[in-house]
């Protein structure tokens, strides 16, 4: 089952309760839907071909490659 925004933002709530970090959180989903908006699947599909690839290649390899960055502490 999904999370609902509602549930996601008292998740979010309780584990930074600074107000500064829960601007940030809200300042990071704007910009992520402005570019999210702004990218279709038509843009995908013409970096593919840019690439040489197909769609289902650039999607097996950008999910390998996000497989293969390590994660970072807080503050690192």
């Amino acid at each position: 089952m999904m999370m609902t925004g509602e549930e996601a933002w008292k998740l979010l709530c309780r584990y930074n309760e600074e107000p500064f970090h829960q601007k940030h959180a809200l300042t990071v989903e704007g910009v992520m839907r402005y570019f999210a908006a702004g990218c279709s699947r038509e843009v995908i599909e013409r970096g593919a071909e840019m690439l040489g690839w197909t769609l289902d290649d650039l999607i097996s390899r950008t999910i390998l490659a996000m497989r293969t960055v390590p994660e970072r502490s807080a503050g690192v």
